[in-house]
């Protein structure tokens, strides 16, 4: 899939931050601890409050380790289609 100019622009502010905050950031805090709380939460309401501690334990360790590969992978993949994008002289970036 192509990117659109604005993608392209807004990649190109993003990558400005670098690939190892990114993947902090994006990766491991936007992706890893959000979804890790969120889970932990969900599954204390389902199998009762009293197991909250040893699931938010669990979650803060786990789920920041997927999220620094989601990170790596979402950080490629995007490489990969701005370079792709900006390959051609059809764009000023």
């Amino acid at each position: 899939m192509r990117m659109t100019p604005k993608q392209i622009e807004q990649w190109a502010k993003t990558r400005q931050m670098g690939r190892t905050r990114f993947i902090w950031l994006r990766g491991v805090c936007g992706w890893g601890l959000t979804v890790g709380i969120a889970w932990a939460v969900v599954m204390a309401a389902v199998q009762g409050w009293d197991r909250l501690p040893i699931l938010l334990a669990l979650a803060v360790v786990g789920f920041p380790i997927g999220g620094y590969f989601f990170g790596v992978f979402t950080w490629r993949a995007c490489e990969k289609r701005y370079e792709e994008a900006t390959r051609d002289d059809d764009w000023d970036v």
